[in-house]
């Protein structure tokens, strides 16, 4: 079994694992936002082009969040883990209750603008997960 390498032991390697899952991720759904963006300026974003792209984000969205909630443990000293567990859940839910109302007054500007910022987020998290994965390499030296 999988679980019985002992490489996979290795609080680093799986570091490395997850990291790359969600940077993988955040790459693919980097890609849809920009594919939006630029159907949206073109005027081409019809409703059977936003069905086929919800069904896409919401197969990439089903590894992720798994992915990103077995980090957690792994980057937080056990002593630290209940504190980081409170403040990784109340940013997700600041982002639940005030991510709709910033999209809301970005939707001002118009859906391209919107989708924009949706791969400049993405972007970012790419760069965090780039970042961790050279920083996990190291470590696993």
């Amino acid at each position: 079994m999988a679980e019985d390498t002992p490489l996979l032991r290795q609080p680093e390697f799986r570091r490395f694992l997850l990291s790359r899952l969600a940077g993988t991720a955040a790459s693919q759904m980097l890609m849809v936002a920009l594919a939006l963006a630029a159907a949206s300026a073109a005027g081409g974003l019809g409703r059977g082009a936003l069905l086929v792209v919800s069904v896409v984000l919401g197969a990439l969205r089903a590894y992720p969040m798994p992915a990103s909630q077995a980090l957690l443990p792994l980057l937080v000293p056990t002593p630290q883990w209940p504190r980081a567990m409170a403040l990784a859940s109340s940013a997700l839910q600041a982002a639940i209750i005030g991510g709709p109302a910033l999209g809301g007054l970005a939707y001002a500007g118009g859906a391209s603008l919107v989708y924009a910022l949706t791969a400049g987020s993405f972007a970012i998290a790419l760069a965090c997960c780039a970042g961790h994965r050279r920083w996990a390499r190291w470590a696993c030296r």
